[in-house]
């Protein structure tokens, strides 16, 4: 509701120019039209959003809520096992088990896990025996594998498991609890900046100014919600280079420990994609401004 709200909102803001919508667009899609230049503003995790800096994009509005009131640190991943699981208490036991996630370009409920892998030593992309991904964001289908004993352990956002009735937050257990009193849920991950209102270089003149002075005046964008400003930005470049760091570090030990043969390596500028979900194309036209 608060992320259509805002869209809507920024489409007010720039009546009686025309505003094209564009709802919950996959990350590769999105990556297309900022890449290209046809897109001016989107809303998208922090991740996601630092991440496409090189093409231009700057932050304009980090989301604040009741239980994320710090928009430094509103977002973090939380692990769930079984409630009656006796053998999983910390996320080495989780070695070789099976688990259950949104989609491999996640960042908020599945990259932000792979770092807490990371941080430990552990190469995060060789530490679970199975892992199945949902394909959607939706928490509860992520979750509902544990159910049915499809999966040992799920990755699932933070502040989710708060929102779900007694009878659902009965059925599990958080692995490695962390309580902050930043962020009013408990996750297992370090947290990292809110989902992010950013605008593109080369969108209309005024544009960035127009978004973040009507995000920015409104005191609740939907019950609990409201726009604010992260400044700290540091937990994301680092998660980056943690995961990147170490996957590079194992590749060569996995190397090291075969014959030796002839390896081609293709490099990248950029080998991440994280969650997006809005974006809309502002009106050419310099009003406002």
């Amino acid at each position: 509701e608060a992320l259509m709200n805002t869209l809507e909102t920024i489409e007010k803001a720039f009546a009686p120019y025309p505003v094209e919508i564009y709802p919950r667009i996959p990350s590769p899609k999105l990556e297309h039209l900022i890449e290209t230049g046809n897109i001016d503003v989107f809303i998208a995790s922090s991740g996601f959003s630092m991440r496409m800096s090189p093409h231009g994009v700057l932050p304009v509005a980090t989301l604040i809520t009741d239980l994320q009131p710090n928009p430094n640190t509103g977002v973090a991943t939380t692990f769930l096992v079984r409630a009656d699981e006796e053998n999983i208490k910390t996320i080495a036991d989780l070695k070789d088990k099976r688990l259950s996630a949104s989609y491999a370009s996640a960042f908020m409920s599945y990259r932000t896990g792979l770092g807490e892998i990371a941080v430990r030593g552990y190469d995060p992309e060789h530490f679970f025996s199975d892992i199945h991904f949902t394909g959607d964001s939706e928490n509860a289908a992520i979750a509902s594998r544990l159910d049915t004993h499809e999966a040992d352990v799920a990755m699932v956002r933070a502040c989710w498991l708060e929102h779900q009735p007694p009878e659902v937050r009965s059925r599990y257990r958080v692995l490695e609890p962390r309580e902050d009193p930043t962020l009013h849920c408990i996750h297992t991950s370090r947290t990292y900046p809110n989902i992010m209102v950013s605008v593109l270089e080369g969108s209309a003149p005024g544009a960035a100014h127009v978004i973040a002075r009507t995000l920015l005046s409104i005191k609740e964008i939907a019950p609990g919600h409201h726009w604010g400003v992260a400044t700290d930005l540091r937990p994301v470049n680092r998660l980056y280079r943690e995961l990147k760091r170490l996957s590079a570090r194992h590749f060569l030990q996995r190397l090291a420990d075969e014959k030796p043969r002839l390896v081609r390596i293709g490099c990248s500028d950029d080998s991440w994609a994280c969650f997006s979900q809005l974006a809309c194309r502002l009106p050419c036209a310099g009003a406002h401004g």
